[in-house]
């Protein structure tokens, strides 16, 4: 790609020739000290700097996206905020619909969209997706996703910058627990697993929401709008 090789100018110009937002998220990220000189300068929102954070930026560089996010923005996405994940020990149709039920069931609010990547858990295969027994039956998950109202999106193959939300929170996760520990079993981990994450929601204090834990936030939000369906509008998965 053009991009990646360095073969295009970065400019406010080109930025805003590029058709597509993952171009321009990739271009920008490529370039972003160049883009840290003058942000102003691009036509861009907090949509776009929320999909921004997923690219691989290091973290000092997240802290300059973030402090441009308007608070008000991040209150109407909790899902920004708060953390659910689940050790199984096989990544299938069965244990992602389980997963999306237990998941259904832990958050207050309805959730409307789920964003995953193209596992053979969460999709057919492209090649096989057109077909007649693809149509006619459906992937179980999307039968999931429909039974609660949920719809599925997928991630474009070979664009992981797309899902950078969950890539980010499982290197966190994993720097926390299998990098830094050995565990005797499965169990071990998974309660250390548990544990971590209790620690992230109830604990974690993150700019974004004000100093907030995610819990403080939901709970907060909660408290205002009981039944606001849209303050958690998408959660993404990945096996």
């Amino acid at each position: 790609m053009l991009i990646e090789e360095d073969k295009i100018e970065f400019s406010v110009e080109n930025v805003e020739h590029l058709e597509g937002e993952d171009l321009k998220v990739l271009f920008i990220a490529l370039n972003f000290e160049v883009y840290l000189a003058g942000p102003d300068k691009y036509a861009i929102d907090d949509p776009f700097r929320q999909t921004l954070l997923s690219s691989e930026l290091f973290d000092a560089q997240k802290l300059n996206v973030i402090s441009d996010i308007d608070p008000a923005f991040v209150s109407a996405n909790a899902s920004l905020a708060s953390a659910f994940a689940e050790l199984v020990n096989k990544a299938n149709t069965a244990t992602a619909r389980a997963f999306l039920g237990a998941l259904v069931a832990a958050v207050p609010y309805k959730i409307k969209i789920v964003l995953t990547d193209n596992g053979i858990q969460f999709a057919d295969l492209p090649k096989n997706r057109s077909g007649p027994t693809a149509i006619w039956r459906g992937h179980p998950f999307d039968r999931a996703c429909q039974a609660h109202d949920i719809e599925h999106r997928l991630t474009k193959p070979k664009h992981p910058w797309t899902n950078g939300q969950v890539e980010r929170m499982n290197r966190t996760t994993k720097d926390a627990t299998v990098k830094r520990f050995l565990y005797d079993d499965h169990d071990q981990l998974r309660t250390h697993l548990q544990s971590f994450i209790a620690a992230y929601n109830f604990r974690r204090r993150l700019k974004t929401l004000k100093g907030l834990t995610p819990y403080e936030f939901i709970s907060k939000r909660w408290t205002i709008e009981p039944e606001d369906s849209s303050s958690i509008r998408s959660i993404k998965c990945r096996d």
